[in-house]
């Protein structure tokens, strides 16, 4: 009978579980559930705020990047401005050393200017045709020696005055060197239209005759410009 009782119970207590285990075992997975949320909520918060924290790191770079390149922009425009300054005062200072060079240049070049206008103008004085007559002809002298005497006399003042030019423009020059040429044609001109025999005094007529017959001589010419660009000096 008690053997009969005992397996009625064990079959009972198989079919319908003790109470206290049954809440222990809802307790267990209630439990579990609880740190399992607790353990999820935990991972979720730590990536938000790892996510925080990397952003955070993220603007916190940007900003330093930013405020270099501000910098860098900031001194390179200093730079800039400054080389141009300096660049500016540098070609201003060379500009006015330039000119105070040049100044002190033509402050001591001027007596030497005004001396090559003076030989120059001697030249053409001395190699003017009557000139050169009264200077050079003498009583008896030869057609033929006449004009040889006329036309060294030309080429000696000539070379004696060849760095004259280095002071004077270059048409000044040139008309210098054109009364040298011209005085020299205007001479062998005038021995063809004599004889061989001819005096100094058949010579000089003829000679005299060609140089009238132009309003000016080429020696008057290259005075007048000479004069002209002496006078600018002053």
């Amino acid at each position: 009978m008690s053997e009969s009782k005992s397996s009625t119970f064990s079959k009972n207590k198989a079919i319908f579980p003790c109470p206290l285990s049954l809440r222990l075992s809802r307790k267990y997975n209630n439990v579990s559930q609880v740190k399992t949320a607790t353990t999820t909520n935990n991972f979720s918060k730590f990536g938000v705020g790892l996510d925080t924290i990397l952003a955070t790191m993220n603007e916190g770079v940007l900003d330093q990047l930013t405020d270099v390149l501000l910098i860098a922009v900031s001194a390179g425009s200093v730079f800039l401005t400054v080389f141009y300054v300096l660049k500016k005062f540098f070609e201003h200072e060379a500009k006015k050393r330039e000119f105070e060079l040049r100044k002190e240049s033509l402050k001591n070049m001027m007596p030497l200017r005004l001396q090559a206008y003076e030989r120059l103008i001697l030249f053409c004085e001395r190699t003017d045709f009557s000139a050169m007559i009264m200077r050079i002809h003498k009583t008896g002298m030869s057609a033929r020696l006449l004009r040889s005497e006329m036309l060294s006399t030309i080429r000696t003042e000539y070379d004696h005055n060849l760095t004259q030019q280095l002071y004077v423009s270059s048409t000044a020059w040139e008309l210098v060197k054109n009364a040298k040429e011209q005085s020299i044609k205007i001479i062998n001109l005038a021995s063809t239209k004599i004889t061989d025999d001819a005096t100094g005094v058949d010579f000089t007529k003829s000679l005299l005759d060609l140089v009238g017959q132009a309003e000016k001589t080429p020696q008057q010419v290259a005075i007048d410009t000479i004069k002209s660009e002496a006078r600018k000096l002053f």
